[in-house]
This record gives structure tokens, C-alpha cells and sequence, in this order.
């Protein structure tokens, strides 16, 4: 496999119709639009793993402080190449869940999140969606779960 594009719409996940042609084409800082990216990848850390050896190598306090949703927020060193973004982590079933997420600031008209997560057997899932949504995160989470469950085959 080496990719697969998909989007959804919040609230219901959606896919495209005619009626939502003109809400998937937009980049509003409000889009309700979820990008999705299924990918081959043998590499991929675990959520965890990341957490422990990239991110946390290069954030200002280990210890985070309380974020917006039920997040905890840590912020990057000035000197880290993800100093303009904020990494948000939740907590899910699975572990740790890590959004990357776009700043806030005047000059960015449409900051987004982002997920990379290993789903097992060489494949992998990214998604992204707009920070305006953030709120959503944990509908957004077990939504694409359940999305994602829907295409394993049963045997």
C-alpha cells in the first residue's frame, strides 16, 4: 500500500456529496473537514514511543501544563523545528493520543491538528483537522477508530 486519501465530515463523517462539495473545497479556520492519509509504513513509532523519545527531548517543561479539552499542553523549545506548533496529548484506551497542532497566531488565517498513529501490520494513519475543532477531539478519535475498524477484514 502506498496511500490512500479519505475525507469525512464532523459531525457524522460524512464523505463527499454534492451537497458538501463546497465545504470539502474551502480551507476555513472553522472547516469541519477531516483529511485522513492511510500509508505503508514500517517505521512508525508508537504514540508513546514519540512521546518519550522526539517530543519530549525537545519541549521547554516536561511536566506540560493543563490544556484546553482535557489536554495536557507542551510547548516546544524556541529552538526546536516544531517550535511553531503545540503538542497537545490526551489520554485514550490505547495510550497516549499526540495532536501536533498549528499555533495560534495573527499571521496563520487556518491552524490545524494533526495524528500520526501506527495502525499494525506496516500501515499507518494520519489525520488532520482544523484547531477551531479541537473541543471535538475525543468524538474525532473514536469516530476514525471506528472508521478505520470498519475496514479490517473479519475473519
Amino acid at each position: 500500500m502506498k496511500e490512500l486519501a479519505l475525507l469525512a465530515m464532523l459531525p457524522d463523517f460524512q464523505g463527499y456529496t454534492l451537497g458538501a462539495a463546497q465545504d470539502l473545497s474551502t480551507n476555513a479556520p472553522d472547516s469541519r473537514v477531516i483529511n485522513l492519509m492511510l500509508k505503508g509504513d514500517q517505521a512508525l513509532l508508537s504514540e508513546q514511543e514519540r512521546l518519550e523519545r522526539v517530543y519530549m527531548t525537545q519541549v521547554e517543561d516536561p511536566k506540560g501544563q493543563l490544556g484546553p479539552y482535557g489536554l495536557r499542553q507542551y510547548l516546544f523549545r524556541a529552538d526546536s523545528g516544531y517550535h511553531e506548533q503545540d503538542l497537545l496529548v490526551g489520554t485514550a484506551p490505547q495510550g497516549p493520543m499526540l495532536l501536533l497542532c498549528t499555533k495560534l497566531a495573527p499571521d496563520i488565517a487556518s491552524p490545524s491538528c494533526m495524528r500520526d498513529m501506527p495502525l499494525g501490520s506496516g500501515i499507518a494513519l494520519s489525520y488532520r483537522f482544523k484547531r477551531a475543532q479541537l473541543s471535538q477531539w475525543r468524538i474525532i478519535d473514536t469516530r476514525i477508530r471506528a472508521l478505520m475498524d470498519g475496514f479490517v477484514e473479519k475473519t
